[in-house]
């Protein structure tokens, strides 16, 4: 039997949805659809892996990829600008270098490497093949690239011509 609105239970106001709550359940919808594409990106390719894909190990409908994500690429793009990280490490290192000699510095940047999960050498190496034909993946992975050589040099740069 369906429950009918009187006008005093029209009257009372509603309890307002909790906006934080929803972004915070959006935020983890988003982050579940990520972490279906990066497994999948890393097991079948990007061209192998469909939106489809994604939603059945994310557990949701399709519509919902397209719905946080435009379009397939767009996932990868999201996954290349957070994925970073072996990049992110090197910089961190590079910036409080301080007065480390240069083989403490290449050292503590080669312990890095032991530090980078097999989940993320296997999306690294996924990466690097895919922006062989993507564009735009291409150019992320360029910059990445570029700001970890102009610390470098800005590093360099310190110690030629000093404090």
């Amino acid at each position: 039997m369906k429950a009918r609105r009187t006008k005093a239970s029209a009257a009372r106001p509603r309890a307002p949805s909790s906006p934080s709550g929803r972004d915070a359940q959006a935020a983890a919808r988003r982050e579940q659809l990520l972490s279906a594409a990066l497994a999948l990106f890393g097991e079948r390719g990007y061209a192998g892996t469909s939106t489809r894909s994604i939603a059945e190990a994310a557990g949701v409908a399709e519509g919902l990829v397209y719905h946080y994500f435009p379009t397939k690429e767009a996932l990868l793009l999201e996954l290349g600008a957070r994925h970073h990280t072996f990049a992110g490490r090197v910089l961190v290192a590079l910036e409080g270098a301080g007065e480390r000699t240069a083989r403490e510095l290449l050292q503590s940047i080669a312990e890095g490497l032991t530090l980078v999960s097999s989940e993320e050498l296997s999306f690294l190496g996924f990466m690097l093949a895919e922006s062989q034909v993507n564009e735009r993946l291409r150019s992320m992975v360029r910059e990445a690239t570029a700001n970890v050589l102009e610390a470098f040099v800005a590093l360099l740069e310190r110690r030629v011509t000093g404090p």
